[in-house]
This record gives structure tokens, sequence and C-alpha cells, in this order.
């Protein structure tokens, strides 16, 4: 789902699409890649995951 990212890419924006359509978190994903780095998930549970993956990449634990 999430992947590791680099430490220079941790600038970059990111955007998270949830949408039971895989289609349509492709169609974002390549739209947007350009300039946003796109997690494309299909469902509410895999976007809570997601977004908590995020935010400790962003926030690291003391």
């Amino acid at each position: 789902m999430l992947e590791p990212v680099a430490a220079t890419a941790l600038d970059r924006r990111r955007i998270l699409v949830v949408d039971d359509e895989p289609l349509i978190g492709t169609a974002m994903r390549r739209t947007l890649t350009a300039d946003y780095d796109v997690v494309p998930v299909t469902s509410a549970v895999e976007g809570l995951a997601a977004l908590r993956a995020l935010i400790r990449q962003r926030l690291p634990s003391r």
C-alpha cells in the first residue's frame, strides 16, 4: 500500500485519494503525479492506515 519515501521526496506535497473505484485513483495519480505524490486507496480503512503512516513520516515520535 504505502511505500517508504526518500528523505528528499518528503518536501513534495501528497494527496491521499480514497475511492472505491481503483480506476479513479489511477487517473488521479496520472493527472497529479508531476506535482504531487499521490497515494490512492480503495477503502476508508486503507485511507486511515495511509493517513496514519503519512503523519508518522512527517511527525516522528520523540
